[in-house]
């Protein structure tokens, strides 16, 4: 990957995306489906020592949240297939969690 300057001179470090998607289950239920994924245009080594090609996903996060037409939520399910810190594994518990609170 290449690293992407604008018309202005400015180059492209990071990148982050994010997607949602909503759908109506059978049982009536919604679910609603989150991606966030983030990569650099440059390599990186980070903290941990792991080393990264430009462009690699290195922090990766999906959340599905099922609620009602009230909106009100019935489960949360939060995965982290991709951390670049060991701080960032204990956020998918910390999530689901949040359920017990509401």
């Amino acid at each position: 990957m290449s690293i992407e300057t604008d018309a202005t001179g400015r180059q492209l470090i990071h990148r982050r995306q994010v997607e949602c998607q909503g759908f109506l289950r059978p049982d009536g239920l919604w679910d609603i489906e989150g991606r966030l994924s983030d990569s650099k245009t440059h390599p990186v080594t980070l903290n941990s020592g792991r080393y990264l090609e430009a462009g690699q996903n290195y922090h990766g996060m999906l959340i599905r949240l099922t609620l009602d037409d009230e909106f009100i939520i019935h489960e949360v399910d939060v995965q982290m297939p991709s951390v670049p810190t060991n701080e960032c594994s204990g956020a998918a518990a910390a999530y689901a969690s949040w359920l017990a609170f509401t």
